[in-house]
C-alpha cells in the first residue's frame, strides 16, 4: 500500500505541473463566475437558474472528462518516454502496484477539483436570487420547481405492442402484395410502420381524449402539490403557436359507469399552452387514490383540425432536497471520470499516446449517445435482433452510459430526483463491473509486456 501512494503522490504532483491541468483549472475559475454574471436564460429567475446550472455543470464535467483521458492516457506513455518507469519498476514495486497508483493519484485529482468546482456551483446557484431582481411569485416557483428533488414517473410507449402491431400489417401488406412493398424491403417498411404506430399513440385528434394512467403514486407529504409537466408538438403550426385543452385529474377509473370516485376530481378548465415549450403546472396530492392510483385525461378543445402531439407526459412530486439531489448529481460526474481514469491508464498499457487519447474519445463520445445507438434498435427485425443480441448487444454493454437519465445536469435543472439506489447502481456497473474489467486487463498486458531488453556486450 505504501508503494501504492508514493506512486500516487508523484502523480499527483506532476499533473498540478502539467500545462493542460493548469488551463482546465485556470478556464473553470474564470468562466463559472462569468457565467453567473451573464446569462440570462429566458428573462426569469428559473430561466437563469436552470441555464447556469445546466451550462456550469455540463463545462465542468465536459473539461474533467477531457483533461481526465489526456493525463491518463499519457502519463504511462511520459515514464516510458522519460524512462523513469525503468527505474520505478527496478525497486520493489509490483506492475499492478504502479498501475495502481498511477490510477489513484488521478483520481485524487479529479476528486479535488470537482469538489472545488461543484461547490463554486452551487453556491453561485444558492446565492443568485438575491442578486436578481425576482418577484416574489418567481422566487416561488423556484422554490417549488428547481429548488427542489422530485420523483418523475414519465408515460412510455409499449414498444413490444407496436412491434406487434407492425407485424401484423407487414403481414397483411404482403399478402395483398400492397404497391408500398414496390422497391422497399420489409425491413423498412416494418420500421417505417412502427414509426406511424408510435406517432398515433402520441396523438390526440380536435376533440379527442388521451388518459393516462399512474400507479403506487405515494408521495412522503400529501401536504405538497403534485405537478404534471408536458410538452406538445402539433402537425401543422397555428396562429399563436399555442394549443388549447382541458385536464382531468384523479381517479377516473370508474367514470364511465357513473360511480363518483372517493378522492377528488382535479379540473383545469380550458388551458393554453405554448407548442414546443416544456408546461408545468400543480394539483393537490388528495387525488391519488388509497391504492396510489391515479389518472390524467388531457381533451383536445382546439376545433379548427389541429392534432396535438403529446410528446411528453410526467407526473412529479416532492421526495428530497436540492442539496443531497445535487451531491448526487455530482457523484455521477466522478463515477464516469472513475471509469475514464480505469480505461485511459489501461489503454496506455498497450497503446501509444496518440492511438490510446483518440480510442478513449470515441469511447467517451459512444458512451455520450448510448441511449441514441440503442434506440436505433429498438425496432430491428427479428432475424436482426437476433445478430444484434449475439453481436452488438456485449459490445454496448461495456461502453459507459453518459446521457439520459445517466446525465444528472437536466435532472438537476427539472429538479428530478436521483434516487440512491440509481447511484449506487451506477456506481457497481461502470465505476466498479467494467472499470474493474478494464483496469484488469491494462494489469494484465503490463504484466506480460517486455518493459527493457537484456543486452550482452562481449
Amino acid at each position: 500500500m505504501a508503494n501504492i501512494w508514493t506512486i500516487a503522490k508523484n502523480t499527483i504532483a506532476q499533473i498540478f505541473r502539467m500545462k493542460i491541468a493548469l488551463v482546465v483549472i485556470l478556464l473553470l475559475a474564470v468562466l463559472l463566475p462569468l457565467l453567473s454574471v451573464v446569462i440570462v436564460g429566458d428573462g426569469t429567475l428559473i430561466g437563469k437558474l436552470q441555464t447556469f446550472s445546466s451550462y456550469g455543470l455540463s463545462l465542468t464535467s465536459l473539461l474533467l472528462c477531457i483533461l481526465t483521458i489526456a493525463i491518463s492516457c499519457y502519463m504511462l506513455n511520459s515514464d516510458f518516454k522519460d524512462k523513469v518507469v525503468y527505474t520505478i519498476l527496478t525497486k520493489p514495486v509490483l506492475r499492478y502496484q504502479y498501475l495502481l497508483g498511477k490510477f489513484f493519484g488521478i483520481l485524487v485529482v479529479n476528486f479535488i477539483l470537482l469538489t472545488v468546482f461543484s461547490v463554486m456551483i452551487f453556491a453561485f446557484t444558492i446565492y443568485l436570487p438575491r442578486f436578481t431582481k425576482a418577484t416574489d411569485k418567481e422566487i416561488k416557483q423556484a422554490d417549488n420547481e428547481f429548488f427542489t428533488s422530485r420523483i418523475s414517473i414519465a408515460t412510455h410507449i409499449d414498444r413490444e405492442k407496436i412491434k406487434s402491431q407492425a407485424k401484423e400489417k407487414l403481414k397483411k401488406l404482403i399478402e395483398s402484395n400492397a404497391p408500398i412493398l414496390e422497391g422497399k424491403s420489409h425491413n423498412s417498411v416494418f420500421n417505417t410502420l412502427c414509426g406511424s404506430i408510435a406517432m398515433k399513440e402520441r396523438s390526440v385528434e380536435p376533440g379527442a381524449v388521451k388518459k393516462w394512467s399512474f400507479e403506487n403514486v405515494v408521495p412522503d407529504d400529501l401536504s405538497k402539490p403534485l405537478y404534471i409537466r408536458f410538452t406538445f408538438k402539433t402537425l401543422n403550426d397555428t396562429p399563436d403557436n399555442s394549443v388549447y385543452t382541458r385536464w382531468l385529474i384523479g381517479d377516473l377509473s370508474d367514470m364511465d359507469s357513473g360511480k363518483l370516485p372517493d378522492t377528488p376530481i382535479y379540473d383545469s378548465n380550458l388551458r393554453k399552452d405554448v407548442v414546443d415549450t416544456v408546461r408545468e403546472f400543480q394539483v393537490p396530492a388528495d387525488i391519488i387514490a388509497k391504492d396510489g392510483h391515479l389518472d390524467i385525461a388531457m381533451q383536445n378543445m382546439y376545433y379548427n383540425g389541429t392534432t396535438i402531439i403529446a410528446d411528453k407526459v410526467e407526473l412529479l412530486y416532492k421526495s428530497d432536497s436540492f442539496a443531497l439531489n445535487f451531491f448526487r448529481g455530482v457523484a455521477l460526474i466522478f463515477i464516469r471520470l472513475i471509469f475514464l481514469t480505469s480505461l485511459g491508464v489501461s489503454l496506455s498499457t498497450w497503446l501509444s499516446f496518440p492511438v490510446a487519447i483518440m480510442v478513449a474519445l470515441v469511447i467517451y463520445a459512444t458512451g455520450s449517445i448510448n441511449g441514441f445507438i440503442l434506440d436505433s434498435f429498438s425496432y430491428l427485425s427479428h432475424t436482426t435482433a437476433v445478430y444484434y443480441a449475439l453481436l452488438v448487444k456485449p459490445i454496448i454493454f461495456m461502453l459507459p452510459k453518459f446521457d439520459g437519465i445517466y446525465n444528472p445536469t437536466p435532472m438537476i435543472v427539472d429538479g428530478k430526483t436521483i434516487t440512491w439506489l440509481f447511484l449506487g447502481s451506477s456506481f457497481f456497473f461502470t465505476a466498479f463491473v467494467k472499470s474493474s474489467l478494464i483496469f484488469l486487463y491494462g494489469i494484465f498486458v503490463f504484466k506480460n509486456r517486455e518493459i527493457a531488453r537484456i543486452t550482452l556486450h562481449n
